[in-house]
């Protein structure tokens, strides 16, 4: 009755002049499978709240409003490929079988608010030309939304998908919205398109949630969203901002941002390899390890830990009340711990800030733009106390990266000469599996960082990278023997000119051996007092001293006692008496050796003297004259790289 109804517009014969506009029913038990298929109904239909045993609208025109507003399908509900032309109510309607809407066209706004899907729901294909509501519909089973378009706005908001959830090649042409929606398995939007906003706020992805090869054209909003997996692997983004949100794990591989980008991640683990940020970004991320060889940051881009300030409890209240309490849980875990970086090999990271981020164990082999790579000195980096194979002092520490560690550790130590394959192209399998960098590799790299920090004037900083790449350069087998020699030199009396300590106590040492080469074999014995005149006939009216102390006196000019003093000698004073015309000069006094005090003063002494001897002329041995020279040339060198030391470490 209600087919004819519906399909003729009468009963029978004697009511076929009666033209019926609708057809309503109400709460009745349709107990026969509803057959309309391949027809077109042309009147408005209403079987609100009716319990159905089944339907087939295969291919069925509904020229006018369809209500199915509380209904209930008991079994299954197929509308393939179906016409809406007007406004269909599905709200708060449950099919207790599949529901199967694939390739439907709903012309005007359809209404699925609070519809409940027990078995699997299929829009496949299925066309809306203006807006669908499933606000907090339920899906039991699998949902399948691919190759679909949204003409108009989706909502979505409030809908529970229990099962998979696949959205795949759909094009949502007008704002897609799923705030407060909750994914409990694997959901995909693979390849689909978000013209306009992309509303994903205080959504919950229990599995993977996928947007491989996804277009953001406009907005796109993840705030407070928490996922086990976000997958965006080679999606395209022109949304300057996604928000905060948390996920175990963030795949951003061959992802490509094409505004500037900022967003706030709580994540285990964040993957960026071959990503590409064409006018950079700003990257705020907790608890992560990020890897992203290969990546292009082609402007200023900050990567930096935020702390766990964005992350507060009421972050993962949604999680909560959607049963996703141990994913939060999990997820909470992640706030205590720091951001780190693990790989940057074959990224260009030009321009790139770091602030906060854990560096221990981050490989810069292979990466680009290291000479305007920015860390700030919250980075943390390892010491160069895990370095093996010395004694060190407690307080001589630097910082390090792992390319030296692995190098310097002896079961891995190898050619300086690169392998083909790091020389060529730094393939990340490679590098990861192969053997460690070579020396030279390693100096370019310290030296990069250097220039890094050096021209942000932060030079104090780029002394530990300074110090590593003359360490890298002096192990290096490739590097000259004569260019070897030097630094080794340079390394042991200065520390590269960055240990102050290092080069005063070796101008002490050096003062120390001088004394010592002076107090035994530096200094010339004293001249035999025998060599020295006793007397002299002064018939020809002179006084002549010994050649090493040559004094001339006019003796017709002294009185008959005078005493006679050398001016620069120590030689004894004379007595001239004119009667007898007979000098008389005492015997002096002999001059004791030198002992070590007069040693250690003459080096003292003379070490701050470059040119000029000051004090008197000691005579010296030919081992004392090198010595000399070599403490006047070598102390003020010592004390200028001491100096440079003190300024490299204190310069602003």
């Amino acid at each position: 009755m209600l087919r004819r109804l519906l399909l003729h517009g009468h009963l029978n014969e004697s009511t076929k002049e009666i033209s019926l506009n609708a057809v309503s029913v109400r709460g009745a038990i349709i107990t026969d499978e509803l057959d309309l298929s391949d027809e077109s109904i042309s009147v408005r239909l209403t079987l609100d709240h009716c319990k159905i045993e089944g339907i087939d609208a295969t291919r069925t025109t509904f020229t006018q409003r369809a209500e199915f507003s509380g209904a209930n399908f008991i079994r299954t509900a197929r509308f393939e490929r179906a016409i809406f032309s007007q406004v269909a109510w599905f709200d708060k309607t449950t099919f207790a079988q599949n529901a199967d809407f694939e390739g439907a066209t709903f012309t005007e706004v359809a209404w699925f608010d609070k519809t409940t899907f027990i078995q699997d729901a299929s829009f496949n294909k299925a066309t809306f030309a203006e807006l669908v509501s499933f606000r907090s519909a339920t899906f039991s089973k699998d949902a399948w939304f691919s190759e679909l378009t949204f003409d108009a706005d989706a909502w979505f908001r409030g809908a529970y998908f229990t099962q998979f959830a696949v959205f795949d090649k759909t094009t949502f042409a007008q704002d897609a919205a799923f705030r407060d929606a909750a994914f409990a398995h694997h959901t995909s939007f693979s390849e689909a398109t978000f013209t306009q906003e992309a509303g994903f706020d205080k959504t919950t992805f229990a599995q993977e949630a996928s947007f491989r090869e996804a277009t953001f054209t406009r907005k796109a909003s993840f705030n407070s969203a928490i996922a086990h997996l976000l997958n965006f692997s080679e999606a395209v983004f022109n949304s300057p901002e996604l928000g905060s949100f948390a996920a175990e794990t963030v795949c951003l591989d061959g992802t490509k941002f094409r505004s500037r980008i900022r967003f706030t991640a709580l994540c285990k683990s964040l993957n960026m390899a071959h990503a590409q940020f064409d006018e950079g970004g700003h990257l705020q991320v907790r608890g992560a390890s990020i890897t992203f060889p290969g990546a292009e940051f082609l402007a200023r881009t900050i990567i930096a830990d935020p702390g766990d300030a964005p992350f507060t409890d009421e972050f993962f209240s949604a999680a909560e009340v959607t049963m996703e309490g141990e994913l939060a849980e999990g997820l909470k875990a992640l706030r205590g711990t720091k951001t780190s970086i693990t790989d940057l090999r074959s990224a260009n990271v030009k321009d790139m800030v770091l602030s906060s981020i854990n560096l221990t164990d981050c490989h810069f082999l292979g990466a680009h733009g290291i000479d305007t790579l920015r860390i700030d000195s919250s980075c943390d980096m390892r010491s160069s106390k895990e370095l093996p194979g010395r004694w060190r002092l407690p307080n001589s520490r630097r910082k390090i990266i792992v390319e030296e560690l692995n190098f310097r550790k002896p079961n891995h130590r190898t050619s300086a000469t690169p392998t083909p394959a790091i020389a060529a192209t730094a393939d990340t399998q490679t590098l990861q599996e192969g053997a460690p960098a070579a020396a030279l590799d390693i100096a370019t790299i310290y030296r990069d960082l250097r220039r890094g920090l050096e021209s942000s004037k932060n030079e104090p900083g780029a002394a530990d990278f300074y110090y590593g790449e003359m360490e890298m350069r002096r192990r290096s087998t490739d590097t000259a023997w004569a260019e070897r020699v030097l630094l080794w030199l340079y390394w042991a009396v200065s520390g590269y000119g960055l240990r102050a300590l290092r080069a005063f106590s070796m101008v002490a040492l050096v003062i120390v051996g001088a004394g010592v080469i002076f107090s035994t074999v530096g200094i010339a014995p004293p001249s035999d007092p025998a060599a020295i005149a006793r007397s002299i006939d002064v018939t020809a009216e002179m006084i002549v001293r010994p050649p090493e102390v040559p004094t001339v006196v006019d003796a017709s000019t002294l009185p008959d006692s005078v005493a006679a003093v050398s001016p620069t000698t120590a030689v004894p004073s004379v007595s001239v008496t004119r009667s007898t015309g007979v000098i008389t000069d005492p015997t002096p006094e002999p001059q004791e050796p030198p002992n070590i005090g007069d040693g250690f003063e003459l080096a003292a002494r003379n070490s701050v003297v470059l040119l000029r001897n000051p004090g008197d002329r000691v005579a010296l041995t030919p081992v004392g004259t090198v010595t000399d020279i070599t403490l006047r040339l070598l102390t003020p060198v010592l004390l200028g790289l001491g100096l440079l030391a003190l300024r490299g470490r204190t310069k602003r």
